[in-house]
């Protein structure tokens, strides 16, 4: 699996293959942190990808993954930042330009300017341990 960032933090262009076990290490503020959100997102959207592309992906889960874009990236998404998850047999893309989350596969979910401008910034180790907590009290608020 390769995944390729653009635009995202301090990382201008990246393009790592993540296999089996994958040490990312470096100085500080070198973008690492970054890598890692970037893939938890990546991942984290791609559950919901079928439904989008069947049309099945209703309003509070636009708003889901929103919400998770915006507690991972802490204004680290600029209007021309994009994703990228590549496996063997898959490949997912996603823009975010003028204000729209975007997917090869032609669907677009349209954001608000403020959705990708005040987010809560939680910092990676604790997004790993604190993401069963977050999703719990998501259930408990619905």
């Amino acid at each position: 699996m390769r995944i390729e960032l653009k635009n995202i933090g301090m990382i201008k262009e990246a393009s790592v293959k993540i296999d089996g076990l994958t040490v990312i290490a470096g100085e500080n503020d070198t973008g690492k942190s970054t890598l890692g959100k970037s893939l938890y997102f990546l991942m984290t959207f791609l559950l919901d990808i079928n439904k989008v592309i069947n049309n099945n992906f209703t309003k509070n889960e636009e708003k889901r993954s929103l919400r998770l874009s915006k507690l991972i990236f802490d204004n680290q998404l600029s209007n021309k930042s994009s994703f990228a998850l590549k496996t063997e047999v898959e490949f997912y893309q996603f823009g975010i330009e003028d204000n729209d989350i975007s997917h090869e596969n032609d669907f677009k979910i349209q954001i608000d300017k403020d959705d990708l401008k005040l987010p809560i910034m939680i910092e990676t180790p604790l997004v790993w341990n604190l993401s069963k907590f977050f999703n719990q009290m998501a259930n408990i608020q619905r």
